[in-house]
């Protein structure tokens, strides 16, 4: 029976619609006798409890179709054209493959844009920061019309940002990062430096960023071993740094009484005075550790160059406005 409906498929819809009105007329048949008997029940005679019931029901025939209506739904119907358009549009691109490749493509690089701008709107605007009151951190960012830098987001000037952290009175705490002069609205735009862990056979070479100012004030986010920078410490350039969880276990075993000792970096002996959490990153997932600028105050307020990403948070008593 199942060779014969695999081979006649109309057949076999035709039975499985007869099977689909029998079914039906039985459980009609059914109330229409419970009906029946409910009236005998109540007192009335078999003529008129029989009269009754189909005076209620009414039309049996035409009660059958509707029901029968309802058993095809309309999304069966939806699915079957649904396929018939598949089918077609199949035969069609075989036909020409020229124009699938080239439309195939299209659609790709189209899903691949679409994904990666959604990914960086989601990380950059829609989901939250990753510090305490986030929204009370904020960016500086230059504009300088004689070189066309009107609706650009470029990286500040360490002079700027000097006399930024003098004259302050808005934020609590104020903080720049070295990113060797990108536009702040790049996600790209970060450039990490090199530091090299020396000391044994071959020097290890770890990714770093080098600040000044409060960073980690700014972004309220204290280390989880140790201390943050001192203010001394940033603006004259000391040899101290504060690693990353990662490193901290790759590099150094999570040693905790590893905080306060020295490490060669780039061939200097450098004070570890903390480790930061687990959870912490900034600005990418790709910093080891995090480090003085190394030049004093005087020094940096002599570049004129766009190089330094600016944060700040916000006084509590100070709005966005």
């Amino acid at each position: 029976m199942h060779g014969l409906r695999d081979r006649f498929p109309r057949l076999s819809a035709f039975l499985d619609r007869r099977a689909e009105r029998r079914e039906i007329t039985q459980e009609l048949r059914s109330h229409l006798e419970m009906r029946i008997q409910d009236n005998l029940e109540s007192g009335m005679s078999p003529l008129e409890a029989e009269q009754e019931a189909y005076r209620r029901f009414g039309n049996l025939l035409r009660v059958e179709r509707q029901c029968l209506d309802i058993k095809q739904p309309r999304a069966e119907a939806i699915m079957l054209t649904f396929l018939s358009d598949l089918r077609f549009g199949c035969r069609v691109l075989l036909a020409r493959p020229g124009f699938t490749v080239i439309a195939v493509l299209t659609i790709a690089l189209g899903i691949g844009a679409n994904s990666s701008i959604f990914s960086f709107v989601n990380a950059t605007l829609l989901k939250p920061l990753p510090y305490p009151e986030a929204d009370r951190v904020v960016q500086f960012w230059e504009t300088n019309p004689i070189k066309g830098w009107n609706d650009d987001r470029v990286a500040c000037a360490p002079a700027n940002f000097v006399e930024w952290h003098q004259r302050s009175q808005s934020f609590a705490e104020m903080a720049a990062y070295y990113t060797g002069g990108h536009k702040t609205g790049d996600p790209k735009g970060i450039s990490l430096s090199d530091f090299y862990l020396t000391g044994g056979d071959d020097p290890v070479r770890l990714q770093g960023l080098r600040v000044v100012g409060h960073l980690f004030s700014v972004l309220g986010v204290p280390p989880e071993i140790g201390r943050m920078f001192r203010s001394e410490e940033t603006w004259e350039g000391a040899h101290v740094v504060i690693l990353s969880n990662g490193l901290w276990h790759r590099r150094f075993g999570a040693d905790p009484s590893f905080v306060g000792k020295d490490i060669p970096l780039n061939g200097i002996g450098t004070t570890v005075v903390g480790v930061m959490p687990a959870s912490f990153s900034f600005p990418t997932r790709e910093v080891d550790l995090w480090a003085p600028w190394g030049r004093n105050r005087s020094e940096i307020a002599q570049f004129q160059n766009s190089i330094v990403r600016v944060i700040a948070r916000l006084k509590p008593d100070v709005t966005i406005g």
